[in-house]
């Protein structure tokens, strides 16, 4: 789950796209595809995980930062 702390975070969640709300709690199911994006001076963010997790379980996708598995 995130929760948004600053205004301007853009949520790439499953094929959908806004920008968050400051307070917006944020549901990410297992195996969505999700992405958060800074447009400006960037953002802060609450990222709260539930139960075992492990950071081998991430798949990176295409960016234009070249981070694919």
């Amino acid at each position: 789950m995130w929760v948004m702390l600053d205004p301007g975070l853009v949520v790439e969640l499953d094929g959908r796209t806004w920008e968050a709300k400051v307070g917006e709690e944020i549901w990410i199911p297992v195996g969505a595809v999700h992405r958060l994006t800074a447009p400006g001076n960037g953002g802060r963010l609450l990222e709260v995980a539930f139960g075992h997790f492990d950071e081998a379980d991430i798949v990176r996708l295409s960016d234009r930062y070249g981070r694919t598995a």
